[in-house]
């Protein structure tokens, strides 16, 4: 989208490591596409109807300016995986898979520019709700493993406490354990709130 302005969700969806990133409809892309069209509602929302009927929008070479502050980068999930690798063995800091990839992108745009610009990296994620790829990335074998028992083995290489809402969901009991096919979604829905006689 950065380079070619052209938004398509007209592509196979893929799972990764990096589940916050396997999406085909950004929601955050909306905002930005609101300020380059100059915070004009009515053509924001005539780009994401057609995101909705055809799959795909192009922005105008106008907005396209606007993108000219951004660049953008990818890292795979092997590169990802090689990330938190590398970070860890240089700081003993454990990235998440996002913050991961990120770290990915600034390095790789570090080596590419002769005068770099200061970049700062805000991690939102903990690596506690990626322990397995995490620590599968860290050379740790996490087969036959429970998700606490996981949580345990990244405390001892993060030296990070397990986050109480993490140990609290251990003894937390389940309150919910319906699984329904799609097409029951709607009526179990209207049946849990209350909405049908």
């Amino acid at each position: 989208f950065f380079t070619q302005h052209v938004y398509d969700k007209n592509r196979p969806f893929v799972l990764t490591t990096s589940p916050s990133m396997d999406i085909l409809i950004s929601s955050n892309l909306e905002r930005l596409i609101y300020q380059i069209c100059g915070e004009n509602a009515g053509q924001c929302a005539a780009l994401m109807r057609q995101l909705s009927s055809e799959g795909r929008y192009e922005i105008t070479p106008q907005m396209a300016e606007g993108l000219s502050l951004f660049a953008a980068g990818s890292a795979g999930q092997e590169e990802t995986a090689k990330e938190i690798a590398r970070v860890y063995e240089e700081s003993g800091y454990v990235l998440d898979p996002h913050t991961a990839v990120a770290s990915a992108v600034c390095r790789a745009r570090r080596e590419q520019e002769t005068d770099p610009a200061p970049m700062i990296i805000a991690s939102t994620a903990s690596p506690y709700k990626f322990s397995d790829s995490v620590l599968g990335a860290l050379g740790v074998d996490t087969e036959g493993k429970d998700v606490f028992a996981l949580a345990e083995e990244l405390e001892m290489c993060s030296e990070v406490p397990v986050p109480e809402a993490v140990k609290e969901l251990q003894d937390a009991p389940v309150l919910h354990d319906t699984v329904i096919p799609a097409e029951a979604m709607k009526e179990t829905v209207e049946k849990v709130l209350g909405l049908t006689v």
